[in-house]
């Protein structure tokens, strides 16, 4: 259960990235295009997994995570109200019954754009949230000649989300499976 939401609203601090879970080519008029599906997904490396979710790493006035810490826009501890990750906090729901988006089932990723693991690696600071995917769908255009870079000719942006959302209003958000 993700809470009902139906979009992810604007919150500053807040960034998904487009993770590719499934990549095709294909050659049309002698152009070669790049499709990608940028559902993300989790990977886990051996024992070590680094997508995380939101009720695990903030719960009440706690970091569950020892030794991290946090700016106070992402997780004020005094004020819980103040920081973002309210929205994903393990007892949003009991603090602010009044929020309609809370879900602590957002998975995290606790990689180098979200966590600053450099600047003191005995108290990593978490100084952003960053989920991985974005449902949407890209197509690149692949040069022929190997210096030149690739062309994003197309993005579905929030339209797959939109559209899924009215013509399946029931399953929206639901969980399909057990990943």
């Amino acid at each position: 259960d993700d809470g009902g939401w139906l979009f992810f609203p604007f919150l500053k601090g807040f960034f998904s990235l487009q993770n590719p879970s499934s990549i095709a080519v294909a050659n049309i008029d002698n152009t070669t295009y790049l499709l990608t599906a940028n559902q993300g997904s989790k990977i886990d490396y051996g024992n070590f997994n680094e997508v995380v979710r939101g009720r695990d790493i903030f719960d009440g006035d706690q970091l569950g995570f020892p030794g991290f810490r946090s700016s106070s826009e992402v997780f004020d501890q005094v004020d819980l109200e103040r920081g973002t990750s309210r929205f994903f906090n393990q007892q949003c729901r009991v603090r602010y019954p009044e929020i309609d988006f809370c879900s602590g089932n957002v998975r995290f990723s606790l990689g180098s754009a979200m966590v600053d693991y450099e600047t003191d690696f005995t108290q990593p600071e978490i100084k952003q949230l960053v989920t991985v995917g974005g449902r949407s769908l890209s197509i690149y255009e692949i040069p022929d000649a190997i210096d030149e870079p690739i062309n994003l000719v197309w993005d579905s942006l929030s339209t797959l989300e939109m559209r899924g959302c009215q013509e399946f209003p029931w399953a929206h958000n639901a969980i399909q499976n057990e990943d």
